[in-house]
């Protein structure tokens, strides 16, 4: 079963991991209890994964009220290719750099992008394998914030 194999499931708490920002700056996924999260694992070079992230954008800037935050992944790529792609963008969450891939390997990542959904409590809602639309990313929202 996937709870026995330690991966994330619906209803159980999200795996805690502790990464370094492209500037250095340590975060860990605890210190956003209290907050709804959105932890997204991305590639610079993944298509889908651009076109999404707009969307996380106006997420963070539609919620503000509720808190809700993006930790945005970056799955094996060095801050040297990651900084200067994420410093044009000027997006409203933090990036975060998985350089061995260890984390995504822990959140069974298979696929990017892959987004998983923790509410305030620290606990998986949900998650989704491939980008969001406007639409199902409404619909995560709505079970985030139940």
């Amino acid at each position: 079963s996937p709870a026995a194999s330690g991966a994330p499931a619906n209803g159980a708490a999200a795996l805690d991991f502790t990464l370094k920002t492209v500037d250095g700056q340590e975060v860990r996924l605890s210190d956003f209890r209290g907050h709804p999260v959105i932890v997204n694992f991305w590639a610079t070079w993944c298509g889908p994964c651009q076109v999404e992230m707009p969307l996380l954008s106006k997420a963070v800037e539609q919620h503000q009220d509720k808190g809700l935050v993006v930790l945005a992944v970056n799955q094996m790529e060095p801050a040297s290719v990651v900084k200067p792609w994420v410093d044009t963008k000027k997006f409203p969450f933090t990036v975060v750099l998985d350089a061995t891939g260890q984390i995504g390997q822990s959140y069974r990542v298979r696929a990017y992008p892959t987004t998983y959904f923790v509410d305030a409590d620290g606990v998986v809602k949900s998650w989704q394998v491939g980008s969001l639309t406007q639409l199902t990313l409404d619909r995560h929202l709505a079970k985030l914030f139940q």
